[in-house]
């Protein structure tokens, strides 16, 4: 994951909005949490555990999600942004699309 990516994902979190980073693997996912939460504010919560790791804003409603696209994990989710480290499958689009469905903004980072 490139810093682009990671400032404008917490730039995006700490604006309130809900964004799911989605890897290939869950590994993959680890790595992009890791990188992430090296640039978390103090004040903003790191969580993490077993494949459900999260930073949240301290301020406002915003959060980052990390998952694998092979999971089931992000089913069900309604967020804001998705961030893709990878070309998605067809079924993966629909699934995507399901979650921004609620959203006013609705995008999709891709590689």
């Amino acid at each position: 994951m490139n810093r682009y990516t990671i400032t404008g994902a917490l730039d995006d979190m700490r604006n309130g909005r809900r964004v799911l980073v989605l890897c290939h693997t869950q590994h993959e996912a680890r790595h992009a949490f890791t990188s992430m939460a090296r640039h978390a504010l103090p004040s903003e919560t790191v969580r993490r555990a077993n494949g459900q790791e999260r930073i949240t804003a301290h301020d406002g409603p915003g959060w980052i999600a990390f998952s694998s696209a092979r999971g089931n994990a992000f089913r069900g989710m309604s967020v804001d942004v998705v961030v893709l480290d990878h070309d998605p499958s067809l079924g993966l689009v629909a699934t995507i699309k399901a979650a921004l469905a609620a959203s006013k903004v609705g995008e999709i980072i891709r590689p």
